[in-house]
């Protein structure tokens, strides 16, 4: 299941102009466990809906 492709990828836009593309299930799971830190509770709540809302369409 980790390696499920998206039928749409997910952007999300962090500070100084970096994106994030994700893409599977695998790169939400690995952005969830490594990267929430870094972001604020906003990002966090939109970001963990979309990658919600993804899973559900994989």
């Amino acid at each position: 299941m980790s390696e499920v492709a998206f039928h749409h990828a997910i952007s999300f836009n962090l500070a100084h102009r970096r994106i994030v593309v994700i893409r599977s299930v695998q790169q939400v799971l690995d952005f969830r466990d490594n990267r929430w830190s870094e972001v604020g509770e906003d990002l966090y709540r939109a970001a963990r809906s979309a990658c919600l809302d993804a899973l559900d369409d994989a």
